[in-house]
């Protein structure tokens, strides 16, 4: 599927195949939300296990246990990776 406009995503291209990161392991920071969490679930989808850092518990509480349901290893952690 190819796009004709420079600005439309490509709908239903996978860059990578499931299983690509299978017995992987992914430390994603910001990972609860927005562009982390997308990357989060694409890792899992090629599945890698994760951990998601956050600075702030609610972020990466929901985040997890949702990516766990679907069958990863998924596990928050409280972290800021300035310090």
């Amino acid at each position: 599927m190819t796009s004709t406009r420079h600005n439309e995503p490509l709908k239903g291209v996978e860059m990578l195949p499931e299983g690509t990161f299978k017995g992987r392991s992914a430390l994603v920071t910001g990972g609860g939300t927005g562009i982390g969490l997308g990357i989060a679930s694409e890792l899992c989808r090629l599945g890698a296990d994760v951990a998601l850092a956050s600075r702030r518990e609610e972020h990466y509480e929901h985040a997890a246990a949702e990516l766990a349901g679907a069958g990863r290893s998924a596990i928050g952690v409280k972290l800021d990776i300035r310090d």
